[in-house]
């Protein structure tokens, strides 16, 4: 907070001219790298430069995995009731 010290109440006044001046600016230095959940367990709510690559990743992962579920689904589902049964002596290596 040495940044007030020895200033008027219009430069003051000035700097923090609304609630949300004010908010940004403790946000700023309660954040200094962004802001972080904590709650979510390692979801985060920004995004660093380091790890772009991998948000993109997942992120393209989850569209495409969203949009092709129930394709998925319906696959495996045709190939079980189509197949031939197999018993459990079939599916035990000797």
């Amino acid at each position: 907070m040495e940044l007030f010290k020895g200033q008027s109440l219009l430069e003051f006044t000035e700097r923090f001219k609304t609630d949300l001046d004010c908010e940004e600016y403790l946000a700023s230095l309660k954040w200094e790298d962004g802001y972080c959940c904590r709650k979510l367990r390692g979801i985060y709510s920004w995004v660093s430069e380091f790890n772009i690559d991998r948000y993109l990743a997942e992120y393209s992962f989850r569209i495409n995995r969203s949009q092709n579920k129930d394709t998925i689904f319906n696959k495996l589902m045709k190939r079980i009731v189509e197949g031939s049964p197999v018993s459990q002596s079939q599916l035990v290596c000797s």
